[in-house]
């Protein structure tokens, strides 16, 4: 049985074909951990959180896991970007691990 390293888990959560090319984004409902400081205010380094998506307003809103206590909410194109680092071996990104 093969185990899948974390950048596959990453990657098969993430990206989502649309049309010829890719997209990413992060499912609702996802883990998350933050790795460096991907300039996002209030998610610090090592920490995992939840994600819930506000597709209307392009927000993605972080909840502590346990508590399910919401921390801040960031605009999609910027949580976006930091998403797409972690496969290319970035320090400062965000990785999807479920």
């Amino acid at each position: 049985m093969n185990t899948q390293t974390p950048e596959q888990i990453h990657t098969e959560l993430c990206r989502k074909p649309e049309g010829n090319y890719f997209t990413w984004s992060i499912p609702d409902n996802s883990k998350v951990k933050i790795h460096g400081f991907p300039m996002l205010k209030k998610l610090e380094d090592g920490k995992t959180f939840i994600v819930k998506r506000d597709e209307a307003n392009k927000i993605y809103w972080f909840h502590v896991p346990r508590t399910g206590k919401k921390v801040i909410g960031h605009f999609m194109d910027s949580v976006d970007h930091g998403l797409a680092c972690f496969p290319r071996g970035d320090n400062n990104c965000i990785q999807v691990v479920g």
